[in-house]
């Protein structure tokens, strides 16, 4: 009797972990989730921890102790992992006769389905990528939140709390982001939040999700939030641009993260400035943990 083959996919992002079993004819199997495996921001051993606990988590519920191939996109990488990194990070914790690794853009590229496509990413921070004539993963953006991730949830959010402290002193014009500051966070007003933000420091996906609050606003006809909305759309179409530019031809663009999910005002302006550098702009049509199952069975011939 021939045993079955099973492909395994994982999404690791910055915030959290999906992992997907498929069997051999694509078939999903199970899903799981867990906490991230980004080494750079959790220290590597940590990291394994978290890899380790979604195998675990596999295996309890399916009984696969081992997989024909299996492709980890990290939001670690920009690129193709080598062999000895590969191994310094799933090494006796991943079983799989065929181990790849390579960014968490690589994956959303392989969930795209199409060749000339260029991912555009708005999450909790940002960033572009696309395939080069080559093969190889041309990136724009990913410098993170101290001098990047523009348009992203993170970025957002902290201009609607700079907006919202200047004019709760009266420096700018009064603004709805004040309130939606103070009652977000729970507290009577931006000096009580700003000991609340530094001591201890509040991690970036909670400030992050102070980003909907910022829509809201800009929904709810506050023009200070719609100026805010407009300028990170115009500074993330600007990274898609310029990638976009190097291409062959233009591409057809895919919208994955939170912020185009849930941000209507955001996602409109961004697709109104980018639709002269690319033929379509749609969302992603699967989650980038089905391309990397898609990678894994690549892999496998």
């Amino acid at each position: 009797m021939q045993t079955p083959t099973y492909y395994l996919g994982i999404d690791g992002g910055g915030t959290r972990t999906t992992a997907l079993v498929c069997d051999g004819s694509g078939a999903e199997v199970l899903t799981v989730t867990g906490d991230s495996v980004n080494y750079n921001s959790e220290g590597m051993e940590a990291a394994r921890d978290h890899l380790r606990a979604i195998v675990t988590q596999i295996q309890e519920k399916t009984g696969v102790d081992r997989f024909r191939a299996a492709c980890v996109g990290s939001s670690a990488l920009f690129g193709r992992a080598t062999k000895e990194e590969t191994a310094a990070f799933t090494g006796g914790i991943l079983p799989a006769d065929t181990v790849l690794m390579d960014s968490d853009l690589f994956i959303a590229l392989k969930a795209s389905r199409t060749k000339n496509a260029l991912v555009a990413v708005c999450g909790t921070g940002s960033m572009a990528a696309a395939f080069g004539p080559d093969g190889t993963v041309i990136t724009r953006g990913g410098f993170g939140y101290l001098f990047g991730d523009e348009g992203s949830g993170y970025a957002i959010a902290r201009e609607g709390l700079f907006a919202a402290a200047r004019a709760a002193e009266g420096t700018d014009p009064p603004t709805l982001l004040t309130a939606a500051l103070t009652e977000h966070f729970g507290v009577k007003d931006v000096y009580a939040f700003t000991g609340m933000a530094y001591d201890p420091p509040l991690p970036r996906k909670r400030l992050a999700a102070f980003a909907p609050r910022v829509t809201a606003c800009a929904m709810a006809g506050d023009e200070t939030a719609e100026g805010i909305l407009f300028r990170q759309a115009e500074l993330f179409a600007g990274t898609v641009r310029s990638l976009a530019g190097v291409l062959p031809a233009p591409p057809a663009v895919f919208l994955y993260g939170g912020v185009f999910t849930h941000d209507p005002v955001f996602t409109g302006h961004f697709r109104e400035l980018i639709k002269d550098a690319c033929v379509s702009c749609r969302p992603l049509p699967m989650p980038p943990v089905k391309g990397a199952v898609l990678a894994a069975m690549e892999t496998d011939g």
